[in-house]
């Protein structure tokens, strides 16, 4: 009786998917208990065939669909109706299959936003949630439409954050290597392709826990700074000291700390997006500043006022000649 109730249930679900229904967990739960267990009713139901009259039953099924032939072919018969068993199997599977997969890509185009930010850009924006997030540049960010499960962001390459404290609700950022869970707070996390990825903390307090490594989180206050060496997998707890340095480009301040001519070329490259060809030779003299909503030429003049720096610049494309100390 319970499994003839069974057989009748999955009959319905099988109804209701073909008639494009989304089917429920408890749903495709009932069809994966029916499809792995396959296997087994098939030697059941053979074992029930060999106790059963087949020239009765295939005169029986000639009468009602009205086929008179002195000679039908048994294992033809059979043939055809484990034929037709696979079919519907495999006929069921398939539109399991491409409705479960549309439904995932559905969801998946739907809910997630992502934002990027190509060499030269950084961007400033409001997360569903009210936090913001400054954007820096070569970096991107991926989250769910209106946070529907949780305050979750992907990160690649950096980004600061101001979170809107909520006590019920953490708010998480997944970078390449490392987890940061916070409640309300601000804080950096930056990652070096290839070499480091760290987490600074400006306000508050985070925690900081390896993704590739089992490891205990690391708790961060005000000023402190987690450095993970992506070769090593060792994660570092340092106080920072002028910290403001990390933060400045969210307010549009490129910092030169101890430069030569090789880091201003590559600097003022990145920051501004465009093609810097460094012509000098690098030498002792070095640069360090902080260069507030400044344009390229503004910058490369208040340099000039430190050391002797020859450089062309059509629009587009920056040559360094020389920079030598004064």
């Amino acid at each position: 009786m319970m499994k003839e109730k069974k057989s009748n249930n999955l009959k319905v679900i099988i109804a209701n998917l073909l008639r494009g229904k989304k089917p429920s967990k408890r749903d495709l739960d009932a069809i994966n208990v029916w499809y792995y267990t396959q296997q087994a009713d098939e030697a059941e139901l053979k074992k029930a065939l060999r106790s059963i009259d087949r020239e009765v039953v295939l005169r029986s099924i000639h009468k009602k669909s009205r086929i008179y032939k002195d000679r039908v072919s048994r294992s033809r018969f059979l043939y055809f109706s484990a034929a037709a068993g696979l079919f519907l199997v495999f006929l069921i599977g398939s539109l399991f299959y491409s409705m479960l997969q549309k439904t995932e890509e559905n969801m998946f185009e739907i809910s997630m936003t992502e934002v990027l930010t190509k060499q030269g850009e950084r961007k400033k924006g409001e997360l569903p949630d009210g936090s913001i997030v400054y954007l820096k540049e070569n970096s991107s960010i991926r989250f769910q439409e209106d946070f529907q499960e949780g305050r979750l962001i992907y990160l690649s390459g950096e980004a600061f954050f101001q979170v809107k404290k909520s006590e019920s609700e953490p708010f998480r950022v997944i970078g390449n290597f490392l987890e940061t869970t916070v409640l309300g707070t601000e804080f950096l996390v930056s990652e070096k392709r290839n070499s480091t990825e760290m987490v600074i903390v400006k306000s508050g307090k985070v925690s900081v826990a390896k993704l590739k490594v089992e490891s205990d989180p690391v708790i961060l206050d005000k000023g402190q700074r987690a450095s993970l060496s992506i070769k090593d997998q060792k994660l570092k707890v340092s106080s920072v000291e002028n910290d403001e340095k990390y933060f400045a480009w969210t307010e549009g301040t490129l910092v030169l700390e101890r430069a030569n001519a090789s880091r201003i070329a590559k600097e003022l490259s990145t920051w501004f997006g465009i093609e810097v060809i460094n012509g000098a030779t690098d030498t002792d003299c070095i640069v360090s500043g902080a260069y507030n909503k400044m344009d390229l030429l503004q910058i490369l003049e208040t340099i000039n006022y430190s050391v002797n720096l020859k450089y062309e610049y059509d629009g587009k494309k920056l040559i360094i000649k020389s920079m030598s100390c004064k």
